[in-house]
């Protein structure tokens, strides 16, 4: 009978999509997975920032790298910018904005975080728009820091050397 098979059919179409949706959400799952151990075995901190709300999520290494506990800090585009210090607050930012605006492939800046005890952390901010609108606006940025302090105090050591052999 007709009807039959088109019932058939359909069981036999919606039973097809649930499983290729079951597959689809266990490879996410895997990638996500995947990515994580990446990133924790980098030893980098991780950010991914909502430009739309500005809601900012962030690793717990990221956290920890600073001193601080996972929940100290709130999940906004503030606290990173809080953390800044004041003299690199212009050039990362304007770094953000020229990625932002096209006018650089990735978004990258070397700068100073305030650290838990007051103290502060050189890191190398990379990042990259994830995710666009329909019309090529951005609606997420997301990317990585990495602690490049003992770079940072090799180079000033270097400077001061050079700066005393030249006198």
């Amino acid at each position: 009978d007709g009807s039959t098979r088109a019932l058939m059919r359909t069981v036999a179409r919606r039973a097809a999509s649930e499983i290729t949706r079951q597959s689809m959400a266990r490879d996410q799952q895997r990638q996500r997975a995947w990515l994580e151990f990446v990133i924790r075995g980098a030893g980098v901190g991780a950010w991914d920032w909502d430009l739309v709300d500005d809601a900012v999520q962030f690793n717990e290494h990221w956290a920890t790298m600073l001193g601080y506990a996972f929940d100290e800090l709130a999940p906004h585009v503030s606290t990173w910018e809080g953390l800044v210090h004041p003299d690199d607050r212009p050039a990362a930012f304007a770094a953000i904005a020229a990625h932002l605006e096209g006018r650089t492939a990735h978004y990258e800046s070397e700068h100073r975080l305030r650290k838990a005890d007051g103290g502060y952390l050189w890191v190398l901010d990379r990042g990259t728009i994830s995710m666009r609108a329909p019309d090529g606006r951005p609606l997420r940025m997301s990317g990585v820091h990495v602690d490049i302090s003992a770079l940072k105090a090799t180079q000033q050591a270097l400077a001061e050397q050079q700066q005393r052999l030249s006198l």
